[in-house]
This record gives C-alpha cells, sequence and structure tokens, in this order.
C-alpha cells in the first residue's frame, strides 16, 4: 500500500501494464499522466482509496479485461482519453486472502476471463484467470507436468519425476540440455 500503486508519469509510449492485483493503494490503483500512451489489461484492482484506473493527463489509455470492486472510482478520465474496452468487469474477485489473492471461488467472474494477449497456452480451464495468480509470467518455470499439476526449471526434471503416462507440455523457449 503507498500512495498510488503504480504512477506512470514519462510520457513514454506503448507502455503495458498487465496482469497484476492492485489492492488498497491510498489513491490510485494506477494513475498516468503527461503525455503517456498505455494499455490495461488482465489487472485486478481492489478497494484502492480514489480509483481503480485515472488517467490524469496521458494521452491515450486502452483499459480491458480488468476487474474492479471496492474502489472509490473504478475508471476516472480527466485527462481525456481513456477508452474503456466493453470485457471490463465490477463486481466482486472472491479473492481467499489479501495477503496470497488467490482466487477462492471457481465461480468468480475473474477465472477464465482474461485476454490472451500473448497467444499463450497453459491455464488451468479454458483462458488466463485476471490478476497475477495465473498470469504467463507468475509460472515458476516453462515446463508443467500436466498429470502431477508440477512445474519445473528443465524439461529433464519433470522428466526424471514423471511416471508412464504423464502428460508434458514444454512452453515455448531455448532449453539447453540432453533429455534421456
Amino acid at each position: 500500500t503507498g500512495w498510488d500503486g503504480v504512477w506512470i508519469n514519462t510520457g513514454s509510449s506503448n507502455i503495458m501494464v498487465a496482469n497484476n492485483t492492485f489492492y488498497n493503494a491510498v489513491q490510485d490503483g494506477v494513475q498516468l499522466s503527461i503525455g503517456t500512451t498505455a494499455t490495461l489489461y488482465n489487472n485486478i484492482f481492489l478497494s484502492n482509496g480514489s480509483d481503480g484506473i485515472e488517467n490524469a493527463s496521458a494521452d491515450t489509455v486502452y483499459a480491458d479485461y480488468n476487474l474492479f470492486f471496492g474502489n472509490s472510482n473504478d475508471l476516472t478520465d480527466t485527462g481525456g482519453g481513456l477508452i474503456a474496452g466493453g470485457n471490463n468487469l465490477f463486481t466482486d474477485p472472491m479473492l481467499e486472502t489479501v495477503t496470497s489473492f488467490t482466487i477462492s471461488d471457481p465461480a468468480s467472474d475473474a477465472v477464465d476471463n482474461a485476454f490472451d494477449y500473448l497467444g499463450w497456452s497453459g491455464w488451468d480451464g479454458t483462458a488466463w484467470d485476471i490478476g497475477w495468480k495465473e498470469s504467463p509470467f507468475s509460472r515458476p518455470t516453462n515446463v508443467h507436468n500436466v498429470t502431477l499439476d508440477q512445474w519445473y526449471w528443465t524439461i529433464t526434471n519433470a522428466v526424471a519425476e514423471a511416471s508412464n503416462g504423464n502428460l508434458i507440455h514444454v512452453y515455448p523457449g531455448v532449453y539447453n540440455e540432453t533429455v534421456a
């Protein structure tokens, strides 16, 4: 918790804020200003003191596939360039605790509703969940034993711990190893 969760004040373009959970900031979950162009996808904005997202003076802010709940205001556009897509959700994300930010109820609207802007697979269900927990960046590794639901840094370790019939999913990347 702090004044703003994230304050982008750079005048930069093509900034992406994706797969985060912004909780209990004194002011805004994300504030954008001074000529910034940004896209915000797959974030949860929960119980922020002022706004979930505030466009203070950015040129263009595109926000879609985000979930808002318990903020004083969800989307505020004092800068005139906020474009809210039609896939934002305004509902309780059903987080188990505010320390783990784990979605506790599979009926949560955050489940399977994220935008796959990277074209990656590997989610549990039909799509990524909104927020940080199931983002492609929160995975500890790129090798997944689907049968055991275990993640590994190397193909070798995944194969060594697998049993006959286990399904191992190897995500795109460079693997400098010999698998026996």
